[in-house]
Protein backbone atom coordinates (compact mmCIF):
# COMPACT_ATOMS: atom_id res chain seq x y z
CA UNK A 1 0.00 0.00 0.00
CA UNK A 2 2.93 2.29 0.72
CA UNK A 3 5.26 1.00 -1.64
CA UNK A 4 8.05 0.35 0.42
CA UNK A 5 10.26 -2.91 1.00
CA UNK A 6 9.89 -4.39 4.55
CA UNK A 7 14.17 -4.32 4.57
CA UNK A 8 13.85 -0.62 4.48
CA UNK A 9 11.44 0.38 7.67
CA UNK A 10 12.77 -2.52 9.88
CA UNK A 11 14.89 -1.04 12.78
CA UNK A 12 13.65 2.23 11.83
CA UNK A 13 12.21 4.94 13.75
CA UNK A 14 9.33 7.26 12.82
CA UNK A 15 11.93 9.94 12.58
CA UNK A 16 13.98 8.26 10.07
CA UNK A 17 11.17 7.43 7.61
CA UNK A 18 8.65 10.27 8.05
CA UNK A 19 8.75 14.12 7.52
CA UNK A 20 9.46 15.65 11.23
CA UNK A 21 5.41 17.02 11.78
CA UNK A 22 4.32 13.25 11.01
CA UNK A 23 7.08 11.55 12.60
CA UNK A 24 5.91 13.65 15.74
CA UNK A 25 2.66 12.78 15.67
CA UNK A 26 3.18 8.81 15.16
CA UNK A 27 5.59 9.10 18.44
CA UNK A 28 3.17 11.38 20.69
CA UNK A 29 0.41 8.39 20.05
CA UNK A 30 2.28 5.44 20.18
CA UNK A 31 3.65 7.15 23.60
CA UNK A 32 -0.06 7.48 25.07
CA UNK A 33 -0.57 4.10 23.72
CA UNK A 34 2.67 3.10 25.81
CA UNK A 35 2.06 4.64 28.60
CA UNK A 36 -1.21 4.23 29.27
CA UNK A 37 -1.20 0.52 28.44
CA UNK A 38 -4.37 0.96 26.57
CA UNK A 39 -5.60 0.23 22.67
CA UNK A 40 -6.54 3.84 21.05
CA UNK A 41 -8.60 4.04 17.75
CA UNK A 42 -6.70 7.00 15.57
CA UNK A 43 -7.12 8.43 12.15
CA UNK A 44 -3.66 9.28 11.16
CA UNK A 45 -2.46 11.51 7.84
CA UNK A 46 -0.07 9.65 5.87
CA UNK A 47 2.12 11.63 3.43
CA UNK A 48 3.10 10.46 -0.16
CA UNK A 49 6.21 10.62 -1.89
CA UNK A 50 4.09 12.77 -4.27
CA UNK A 51 3.03 15.39 -2.24
CA UNK A 52 -0.99 13.76 -1.36
CA UNK A 53 -2.13 12.58 1.91
CA UNK A 54 -3.71 9.23 2.75
CA UNK A 55 -5.65 8.86 5.87
CA UNK A 56 -5.69 5.50 7.52
CA UNK A 57 -7.82 4.52 10.67
CA UNK A 58 -5.51 2.89 12.80
CA UNK A 59 -6.07 0.74 16.09
CA UNK A 60 -2.81 1.42 17.97
CA UNK A 61 -2.47 -1.60 21.11
CA UNK A 62 0.23 -2.20 23.36
CA UNK A 63 1.66 -6.00 23.21
CA UNK A 64 4.68 -8.01 24.95
CA UNK A 65 7.00 -10.26 23.79
CA UNK A 66 8.64 -13.23 25.65
CA UNK A 67 11.24 -11.22 27.51
CA UNK A 68 8.78 -8.23 28.86
CA UNK A 69 9.94 -6.01 26.37
CA UNK A 70 6.54 -3.50 25.42
CA UNK A 71 5.42 -3.05 22.06
CA UNK A 72 3.10 -0.97 20.37
CA UNK A 73 1.38 -3.06 17.28
CA UNK A 74 -1.01 -1.42 14.70
CA UNK A 75 -3.64 -2.32 12.66
CA UNK A 76 -4.51 0.07 10.02
CA UNK A 77 -7.22 0.31 7.29
CA UNK A 78 -7.20 2.78 4.55
CA UNK A 79 -9.73 5.33 4.48
CA UNK A 80 -8.79 8.01 2.39
CA UNK A 81 -11.66 7.65 -0.38
CA UNK A 82 -13.70 7.69 2.41
CA UNK A 83 -12.15 10.43 4.03
CA UNK A 84 -12.26 12.02 0.59
CA UNK A 85 -15.66 11.33 0.59
CA UNK A 86 -16.48 12.78 3.70
CA UNK A 87 -14.50 16.32 2.88
CA UNK A 88 -16.55 16.54 -0.18
CA UNK A 89 -19.34 16.01 1.42
CA UNK A 90 -18.80 18.64 3.98
CA UNK A 91 -17.44 20.98 1.77
CA UNK A 92 -20.63 20.33 -0.15
CA UNK A 93 -22.80 21.25 2.88
CA UNK A 94 -21.31 24.42 3.50
CA UNK A 95 -21.51 25.59 -0.37
CA UNK A 96 -25.08 24.47 0.09
CA UNK A 97 -25.43 26.54 3.64
CA UNK A 98 -24.13 29.81 1.85
CA UNK A 99 -25.91 29.15 -1.04
CA UNK A 100 -29.05 28.62 0.92
CA UNK A 101 -27.95 31.80 3.39
CA UNK A 102 -27.43 34.02 -0.12
CA UNK A 103 -30.89 32.39 -1.31
CA UNK A 104 -32.59 33.65 2.07
CA UNK A 105 -31.22 37.33 1.80
CA UNK A 106 -32.27 37.32 -2.04
CA UNK A 107 -35.68 36.31 -1.16
CA UNK A 108 -35.83 38.97 1.42
CA UNK A 109 -34.73 41.15 -1.15
CA UNK A 110 -37.33 39.96 -3.52
CA UNK A 111 -40.24 40.26 -0.62
CA UNK A 112 -39.67 43.91 0.03
CA UNK A 113 -39.19 44.84 -3.89
CA UNK A 114 -42.32 42.94 -4.61
CA UNK A 115 -44.59 44.67 -1.16
CA UNK A 116 -42.86 47.81 -2.74
CA UNK A 117 -44.42 46.72 -6.63
CA UNK A 118 -47.30 45.62 -4.84
CA UNK A 119 -47.63 49.11 -2.47
CA UNK A 120 -47.27 51.41 -5.57
CA UNK A 121 -49.41 49.57 -7.91
CA UNK A 122 -52.52 49.04 -5.49
CA UNK A 123 -52.08 52.95 -4.73
CA UNK A 124 -51.62 54.22 -8.15
CA UNK A 125 -54.63 55.71 -10.48
CA UNK A 126 -53.44 53.86 -13.37
CA UNK A 127 -54.99 51.22 -14.58
CA UNK A 128 -51.99 47.93 -13.77
CA UNK A 129 -53.20 44.55 -14.94
CA UNK A 130 -51.37 41.12 -15.95
CA UNK A 131 -52.52 38.31 -18.33
CA UNK A 132 -50.86 34.85 -19.28
CA UNK A 133 -50.41 33.14 -22.58
CA UNK A 134 -54.36 32.92 -22.94
CA UNK A 135 -55.28 36.47 -22.13
CA UNK A 136 -56.32 35.15 -18.60
CA UNK A 137 -56.27 37.64 -15.48
CA UNK A 138 -53.66 37.08 -13.32
CA UNK A 139 -53.24 40.42 -11.64
CA UNK A 140 -55.06 43.37 -11.60
CA UNK A 141 -54.44 46.25 -8.83
CA UNK A 142 -57.37 48.48 -7.18
CA UNK A 143 -57.85 51.01 -9.49
CA UNK A 144 -58.71 48.34 -12.03
CA UNK A 145 -61.33 46.18 -9.74
CA UNK A 146 -62.95 49.89 -9.11
CA UNK A 147 -63.39 50.68 -12.39
CA UNK A 148 -64.75 47.26 -13.49
CA UNK A 149 -67.19 47.10 -10.20
CA UNK A 150 -65.61 43.59 -9.72
CA UNK A 151 -64.14 41.71 -7.18
CA UNK A 152 -60.82 39.68 -7.77
CA UNK A 153 -62.36 36.21 -7.82
CA UNK A 154 -64.77 37.46 -10.21
CA UNK A 155 -62.46 38.59 -13.15
CA UNK A 156 -59.07 36.58 -12.00
CA UNK A 157 -58.46 33.53 -14.34
CA UNK A 158 -60.97 35.33 -16.99
CA UNK A 159 -60.28 36.74 -20.57
CA UNK A 160 -61.66 40.71 -21.35
CA UNK A 161 -64.42 38.74 -23.64
CA UNK A 162 -65.68 37.11 -20.61
CA UNK A 163 -65.97 40.06 -17.91
CA UNK A 164 -66.83 42.91 -20.46
CA UNK A 165 -70.42 43.06 -20.99
CA UNK A 166 -69.61 43.82 -24.96
CA UNK A 167 -67.43 40.83 -26.21
CA UNK A 168 -66.32 42.97 -29.04
CA UNK A 169 -64.42 45.40 -26.42
CA UNK A 170 -63.28 42.10 -25.11
CA UNK A 171 -61.64 41.09 -28.38
CA UNK A 172 -60.02 44.50 -29.35
CA UNK A 173 -58.25 44.28 -26.06
CA UNK A 174 -57.32 40.56 -26.46
CA UNK A 175 -56.28 41.30 -30.24
CA UNK A 176 -53.85 43.72 -28.63
CA UNK A 177 -52.50 41.38 -26.58
CA UNK A 178 -51.42 38.90 -29.23
CA UNK A 179 -49.76 41.19 -31.42
CA UNK A 180 -47.46 42.16 -28.18
CA UNK A 181 -46.88 38.57 -27.90
CA UNK A 182 -46.47 37.69 -31.20
CA UNK A 183 -43.68 40.59 -31.86
CA UNK A 184 -42.74 40.22 -28.30
CA UNK A 185 -42.70 44.38 -28.52
CA UNK A 186 -44.05 46.57 -26.29
CA UNK A 187 -46.92 48.72 -27.96
CA UNK A 188 -48.86 52.02 -26.61
CA UNK A 189 -51.93 52.72 -28.01
CA UNK A 190 -55.50 53.81 -27.37
CA UNK A 191 -58.13 51.48 -25.88
CA UNK A 192 -62.10 51.79 -25.55
CA UNK A 193 -62.69 50.02 -22.41
CA UNK A 194 -66.40 49.68 -20.41
CA UNK A 195 -66.65 50.67 -16.96
CA UNK A 196 -69.18 49.31 -14.25
CA UNK A 197 -71.63 51.89 -15.71
CA UNK A 198 -71.54 50.15 -19.04
CA UNK A 199 -69.98 53.88 -20.41
CA UNK A 200 -67.38 53.57 -22.72
CA UNK A 201 -64.27 55.40 -21.36
CA UNK A 202 -60.91 55.95 -23.49
CA UNK A 203 -57.59 54.86 -22.14
CA UNK A 204 -53.87 55.32 -23.22
CA UNK A 205 -52.49 51.81 -22.50
CA UNK A 206 -49.10 50.50 -22.56
CA UNK A 207 -48.55 46.73 -23.10
CA UNK A 208 -45.45 44.67 -22.86
CA UNK A 209 -44.37 40.90 -23.41
CA UNK A 210 -43.87 39.38 -19.90
CA UNK A 211 -40.63 37.02 -20.14
CA UNK A 212 -39.48 34.69 -17.58
CA UNK A 213 -36.01 35.04 -16.73
CA UNK A 214 -34.56 32.43 -19.05
CA UNK A 215 -37.01 34.51 -21.85
CA UNK A 216 -39.67 32.27 -21.91
CA UNK A 217 -43.03 34.21 -22.54
CA UNK A 218 -45.65 34.36 -20.03
CA UNK A 219 -48.01 36.58 -21.31
CA UNK A 220 -48.18 40.68 -21.59
CA UNK A 221 -48.18 42.87 -18.46
CA UNK A 222 -49.51 46.96 -18.72
CA UNK A 223 -51.32 49.87 -17.44
CA UNK A 224 -53.96 52.29 -18.99
CA UNK A 225 -54.35 55.93 -17.74
CA UNK A 226 -57.71 57.40 -18.70
CA UNK A 227 -57.61 60.09 -21.38
CA UNK A 228 -61.41 60.39 -21.86
CA UNK A 229 -61.79 63.73 -21.02
CA UNK A 230 -58.49 64.66 -23.25
CA UNK A 231 -60.00 63.02 -25.89
CA UNK A 232 -63.46 65.15 -25.76
CA UNK A 233 -61.65 68.50 -25.05
CA UNK A 234 -59.60 66.97 -28.57
CA UNK A 235 -62.98 66.64 -30.51
CA UNK A 236 -64.20 70.05 -28.62
CA UNK A 237 -61.24 71.57 -30.11
CA UNK A 238 -61.58 70.20 -33.56
CA UNK A 239 -64.89 71.24 -33.56
CA UNK A 240 -64.12 75.15 -32.87
CA UNK A 241 -61.58 74.71 -35.36
CA UNK A 242 -63.84 73.63 -38.13
CA UNK A 243 -66.79 76.02 -36.70
CA UNK A 244 -63.91 78.88 -37.61
CA UNK A 245 -63.12 77.83 -41.32
CA UNK A 246 -66.42 77.19 -42.08
CA UNK A 247 -67.27 81.08 -40.48
CA UNK A 248 -64.13 82.45 -42.00
CA UNK A 249 -65.27 80.71 -45.47
CA UNK A 250 -68.65 82.44 -45.19
CA UNK A 251 -67.12 85.85 -43.67
CA UNK A 252 -64.81 85.61 -47.70
CA UNK A 253 -67.94 84.94 -49.38
CA UNK A 254 -69.81 87.87 -47.85
CA UNK A 255 -67.10 90.17 -48.82
CA UNK A 256 -66.94 89.10 -52.18
CA UNK A 257 -70.56 89.46 -52.69
CA UNK A 258 -69.75 93.02 -51.12
CA UNK A 259 -67.35 93.78 -53.83
CA UNK A 260 -69.43 92.66 -56.14
CA UNK A 261 -72.64 94.97 -55.52
CA UNK A 262 -70.48 98.17 -54.57
CA UNK A 263 -69.57 97.99 -58.45
CA UNK A 264 -73.06 97.57 -59.89
CA UNK A 265 -74.45 100.75 -61.90
CA UNK A 266 -77.21 100.76 -59.76
CA UNK A 267 -78.28 102.00 -55.94
CA UNK A 268 -78.09 99.14 -53.75
CA UNK A 269 -79.20 99.25 -49.89
CA UNK A 270 -79.19 96.86 -47.58
CA UNK A 271 -81.77 97.02 -44.65
CA UNK A 272 -81.94 95.11 -41.08
CA UNK A 273 -85.04 93.69 -39.93
CA UNK A 274 -85.78 97.00 -38.22
CA UNK A 275 -84.75 99.27 -41.26
CA UNK A 276 -81.05 100.05 -40.24
CA UNK A 277 -79.09 100.21 -42.97
CA UNK A 278 -76.11 97.93 -42.79
CA UNK A 279 -75.03 98.43 -46.40
CA UNK A 280 -74.69 100.82 -49.57
CA UNK A 281 -73.11 100.49 -52.85
CA UNK A 282 -71.07 103.31 -54.25
CA UNK A 283 -73.67 104.42 -56.65
CA UNK A 284 -76.02 105.16 -53.73
CA UNK A 285 -73.65 106.96 -51.56
CA UNK A 286 -73.19 109.62 -54.73
CA UNK A 287 -77.03 110.14 -54.42
CA UNK A 288 -77.34 109.82 -51.30
CA UNK A 289 -74.60 109.97 -49.38
CA UNK A 290 -72.77 107.66 -46.40
CA UNK A 291 -76.32 106.34 -44.83
CA UNK A 292 -74.88 102.82 -43.27
CA UNK A 293 -75.70 102.76 -39.61
CA UNK A 294 -78.99 105.00 -39.99
CA UNK A 295 -82.64 104.21 -40.03
CA UNK A 296 -84.61 104.75 -42.96
CA UNK A 297 -87.89 105.75 -40.88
Amino acid sequence: MLGVQACDWLGRTDFELWPKGAAEEYWKNDLEVLVGGHPRAIIENIPKMDGSTDYWHDIKFPFKDSFGNVFVGVIGIDITQQKRAEDDLREAYKNLQLQSKELQIRSEELRKTTETIDAISQNSSELIFAKDCQCRLVYANDSLLRFLGKSADEILGKTDVEFHSDPLIGEALMENDRIVRETRQSMVTEELVQSQDGSLQTYLTTKSPWLAMDGTLLGTVGFSVDISEHKKADELLRESEASRKVIEAIMVERQLFLDMLETLPIMICLLTSDYRVTFVNQNYREHFGDSVGRHCY
